[in-house]
């Protein structure tokens, strides 16, 4: 859902942008009477329109792969699990992995100032579905939590979100998957160079 209204928007603001220049050039073009000017105008607002969508691609791409988002999505399932184990263990998390199988549906119990939580795990290449937050809500029960949430390299599904919601389920899906690899991994840096500086 957050991707959709995120593309909505950029769709809608390249629309705006694209309307624009053809006003701008509308414009020109009945004041003027010249091609040349209207073409000159077109050539320049255009040129620099596509160099900002560059930029902006680029930037993004950096973004990501200082998140090691693409790192992630060529693991397989269980080295996700243990990479966001070694994630929230450096931050400060006592972190235990289940088992592979019968695991109740939790993929990780992690806890930090006496609040326990259960992490499901998924690393997909398509939506993840309503199944893993009714699998993550039992295993709230069972392994005696305080909250859960499911984390996966892709986004939810409608209905996965909705019934998030009336569950108190915390979804991460990509977009603050990547935040959230972010922050740690500057806060692990900052970390590190103060110790290195002492």
């Amino acid at each position: 859902m957050a991707r959709r209204s995120r593309k909505n928007t950029l769709e809608q603001i390249i629309d705006l942008v694209m309307g624009l220049i053809l006003l701008i050039g509308l414009y020109i073009f009945t004041k003027t009477r010249s091609l040349e000017l209207l073409g000159l105008w077109a050539g320049v607002s255009l040129s620099f329109f596509f160099l900002i969508l560059m930029i902006h691609k680029k930037w993004k791409e950096e973004r990501l792969a200082k998140s090691g988002i693409w790192e992630i999505d060529r693991m397989d399932g269980r080295e996700f699990e243990k990479y966001l184990a070694v994630l929230f263990k450096k931050n400060g998390y006592k972190t235990q992995i289940t088992r592979a199988s019968n695991d109740y549906g939790a993929d990780l119990v992690i806890e930090k100032d006496n609040v326990r939580t259960v992490v499901q795990a998924k690393r997909y290449s398509k939506k993840v579905g309503i199944k893993a937050v009714q699998e993550i809500v039992s295993a709230k029960n069972f392994y005696n939590a305080h909250r859960c949430m499911v984390i996966t390299n892709n986004y939810f599904t409608d209905s996965a979100i909705n019934l998030a919601k009336s569950n108190n389920v915390k979804l991460i899906d990509r977009d603050k998957l990547v935040a959230m690899l972010l922050t740690l991994n500057s806060n692990n840096s900052s970390t590190s160079s103060t110790k290195t500086n002492q």
